[in-house]
């Protein structure tokens, strides 16, 4: 082997390292990247969970708030009408 032989060898080894240590931080910084992405995925779904079982819990607090008032409401026109036959 002549010098220029080893030397372009090493030349050769020295590209690959300058090439593939980049691809391997890219590689790494995709991989941390898809883990925080499905940690937000899954805390956005828990708190969109937890919002829609309030929402319906409210909702059929109004309902029976609704029913009990349109209760109210049918006593007191009954008690305006006999108030008016006086």
């Amino acid at each position: 082997m002549t010098d220029t032989t080893i030397m372009l060898i090493v030349g050769f080894i020295a590209s690959l390292i300058a090439i593939i240590t980049p691809i391997i931080k890219l590689n790494t910084n995709i991989s941390q990247l898809n883990t925080t992405l499905k940690m937000f995925q899954e805390a956005t779904e828990k708190e969109h969970y937890s919002i829609d079982k309030r929402i319906s819990k409210h909702g059929e607090q109004i309902d029976e708030l609704e029913k009990t008032t349109a209760g109210h409401e049918i006593r007191l026109t009954a008690v305006e009408n006999k108030e008016k036959e006086k």
